[in-house]
């Protein structure tokens, strides 16, 4: 039985925990990620998951409210400079964070919500942000509460098809150094995909590739049509005995 105490809580901070208790539960069930339908607004982060690491997609522009707050398992984080809101109790209560990767060159492009990093141990907690946005994050609401801001390189990931026609790719991007960045193709009706080339050479021949990125890298999916098979042909006469 939950022991809730309504005397020693506000009756907004009693539905927030009442709210939480529910996602969580949700999320230990089914341990997905969950996003709007176009993948544009991620809106809640499995609690349940057990990896320390995460790069948010490069498709989403906005983290929902709460979406990683009372602390996944996650040490490490990503925002891409896809991301230009973050919304209110985001990271609410999250103190195992180690690692924030910021990859916007202006923190004024992103809109922070309400207590957005509120219960987050922004003096242990390291920031890391483009290579000559220190000075703006350290003077940026919110974001310069992080005692530690850290300047890195930041490298284009450029992806490219090699027809087409063959299919489509995601994940390609602006990312800081230390990163990981996933790319990942997937292959039209009649196609297949056959592998990651750079520079002409194979790097990988998986559809979904993972790397830290180092430096600033053009990557080519390679897809190829299928046979079009063997089809038979099956004849009769009519009538039968003509």
């Amino acid at each position: 039985l939950l022991d809730l105490r309504f005397q020693n809580h506000s009756s907004q901070h009693l539905l927030r925990l009442l709210c939480t208790w529910f996602y969580t539960l949700y999320q230990l069930l089914y341990n997905a990620q969950h996003f709007s339908k176009n993948k544009t607004s991620l809106i809640q982060y499995p609690l349940g998951n057990t990896q320390t690491s995460y790069s948010i997609p490069n498709t989403v522009n906005t983290i929902g409210e709460s979406a990683f707050a009372y602390g996944p398992k996650l040490t490490s984080i990503s925002i891409p400079a896809s991301v230009t809101s973050i919304m209110s109790y985001a990271f609410y209560s999250w103190d195992g964070l180690t690692s924030i990767y910021a990859n916007n060159i202006d923190p004024g492009k992103i809109t922070l919500g309400y207590a957005a990093f509120y219960g987050l141990e922004t003096s242990t907690c390291t920031l890391y942000v483009p290579t000559g946005s220190k000075t703006l994050y350290a003077a940026a609401d919110k974001w310069k509460d992080f005692t530690n801001i850290v300047e890195l390189p930041l490298y284009n990931i450029t992806a490219s098809v090699n027809t087409s026609t063959g299919g489509n790719i995601s994940g390609a991007g602006s990312f800081l150094s230390g990163n990981q960045c996933t790319i990942s193709a997937l292959p039209n009706t009649g196609y297949s995909f056959a592998n990651w080339t750079e520079n002409g050479t194979v790097v990988s021949t998986d559809a979904s590739y993972t790397f830290t990125v180092t430096a600033n890298r053009t990557l080519i999916a390679n897809f190829t049509e299928n046979n079009a098979g063997d089809y038979i042909i099956a004849m009769s006469s009519n009538p039968s005995a003509g």
